[in-house]
């Protein structure tokens, strides 16, 4: 088995999760109708979302020694957890606490379990907000390539224009 409980909202990839556009032709009347697969938003805080509700026969997890009085979220891989359990695709978050010893073996192969390598611990920040973070100091690493890149291109069209201006001004001399 590999099952996690989920501690912070997800946006998940569920399989049969999409969203449907229906549109309907104005000459023949018929609809047309586009699935798109979406990720699935489950939140443990929002007890729609729970696939284990108190009192339940699956309701034997406990975190830090207690356990759960409301319900909660468990995911899992394909064929690798209980009925009840969502299956997702991808890779674990650290927002995914592992439930046994195989999700606790993969959850450990990832870059986020060294807390040092990615963020300082007790920052009081989810791991979606910290790949925020990340993502945007690599965008202001990669702008001053952008910026010369560009600086360059307006050079060029600088050159440009001002052939372009020559090349008029000795075609109005010939009239």
């Amino acid at each position: 088995m590999a099952r996690w409980l989920l501690t912070q909202p997800h946006y998940l990839k569920v399989a049969d999760t999409f969203w449907e556009q229906t549109e309907t032709d104005r000459v023949t009347g018929r609809q047309k109708r586009k699935k798109y697969p979406v990720p699935m938003h489950l939140d443990p805080h929002c007890a729609q979302d729970w696939n284990n509700k108190p009192g339940g026969a699956s309701s034997n997890i406990s975190r830090g020694g207690n356990s759960f009085d409301e319900g909660y979220i468990t995911v899992c891989y394909a064929d690798r957890g209980e009925p009840h359990d969502y299956v997702f695709e991808g890779d674990p978050t650290p927002d995914m606490e592992p439930i046994d010893d195989e999700a606790k073996q993969i959850s450990a192969g990832y870059q986020w379990h060294d807390p040092t390598r990615f963020f300082e611990v007790g920052d009081g920040m989810t791991f979606a907000e910290r790949m925020i973070l990340t993502m945007q100091d690599e965008m202001k690493a990669q702008q001053p390539a952008q910026n010369e890149a560009l600086t360059d291109t307006l050079a060029m069209l600088a050159q440009v224009m001002a052939q372009n201006t020559a090349l008029l001004a000795k075609l109005s001399e010939r009239r």
